[in-house]
């Protein structure tokens, strides 16, 4: 009997080891990501508000033309409100193809395969150049990266959001 339960306890082991490890891809994943200066998707507009200014932050109306649309001055930070809730969260920045690539492989492998879309157009006699990638929604988070280029000028703008507000749009 001995010889039979040295042979079994790798086995064992092994179990644990894998129930473990299933456990670890429990939905909360999409709670682990670290949004863009801490806002969380879902909060509302006066918390998303309370939130900046604990850190020191503005977060301020784009215009009013657009009054679901709010930046946090000087940090690169957008934040989309739908129905008086933060429904994406979007950081800017300068980067290069490989800061790019490095982005969407590390996502690519979270979230598998994105689609992507590539754009170039003229805006007067400035040269705009965009290629999309844009990740499969797990369990109603999505995220979209752009490499983008406006005369010349390289940035990065990724985008975190729920899809809670295209479930219940607002009645205007």
């Amino acid at each position: 009997m001995t010889h039979r339960y040295i042979y079994l306890r790798p086995v064992i082991l092994k179990i644990i080891v894998a129930v473990m490890l299933m456990c670890n891809l429990s939905p909360a994943a999409a709670e682990r990501i670290n949004f863009p200066g801490g806002f969380r998707l879902g909060s509302s507009l006066d918390e998303a508000k309370r939130h900046a200014a604990s850190r020191g932050w503005q977060l301020v109306a784009i215009s009013p033309e657009l009054p679901d649309s709010w930046i946090v001055k000087n940090q690169n930070i957008g934040v989309h409100v739908c129905n008086d809730t933060v429904a994406s969260v979007t950081q800017s920045s300068p980067g290069d193809l490989d800061d790019f690539a490095q982005i969407v492989s590390n996502l690519q492998m979270e979230r598998g395969k994105p689609t992507l879309q590539v754009v170039s157009f003229m805006a007067g006699s400035t040269p705009i150049s965009s290629i999309d990638a844009r990740f499969a929604e797990v369990e109603g988070l999505g995220v979209a990266v752009q490499f983008s280029s406006t005369g010349g000028k390289l940035a990065i703008s990724t985008n975190y959001f729920s899809d809670k507000c295209a479930q219940h749009p607002k009645d205007r």
